[in-house]
């Protein structure tokens, strides 16, 4: 059982997210929601509380990723963050080291790596494996950068 959340607003990038999910045929109460912007999220979150992984765009276009990410963290939300971006700007990485996301990751490159990536959430989510996963070598050298 787990609930990912996505805050991602590129239909495309998107659409390749709702895809994978399908393909991988989640069970019922493995669930991921796609929010649009900061608004959607917050008012999900006053409704129903957490998830069990956020991964938040860097690049959203009315606000930046960071900015959710410092009132998400002010909120003291009890959820892991991960930064999820096509950007390996080193001042980047920096930012969200500073900010305290769990980890920077760059987008898979493609759909194969992409569900790879989800099934790794699944396994370390259902284990309850997850922040040691985020903090791993092999994890860092596939998907990108731990902070």
């Amino acid at each position: 059982m787990f609930h990912i959340g996505l805050i991602e607003d590129n239909p495309s990038e998107k659409l390749l997210f709702e895809i994978a999910v399908d393909e991988l045929e989640f069970s019922e109460d493995e669930t991921i929601s796609i929010f649009e912007d900061d608004k959607q999220l917050l008012e999900y979150l006053d409704r129903s509380g957490k998830f069990d992984l956020l991964l938040l765009d860097v690049n959203i276009g009315s606000i930046s990723g960071f900015d959710i990410l410092k009132l998400l963290k002010g909120m003291q939300v009890n959820f892991p963050i991960v930064m999820y971006s096509n950007s390996n700007n080193p001042d980047d990485l920096e930012r969200s080291r500073v900010l305290k996301a769990e980890a920077y990751i760059q987008k898979p490159y493609d759909f194969e790596q992409l569900k790879d990536l989800l099934q790794n959430f699944q396994a370390h989510i259902n284990n309850n494996t997850l922040l040691p996963f985020l903090q791993n070598e092999s994890f860092i050298r596939k998907y990108g950068r731990a902070q």
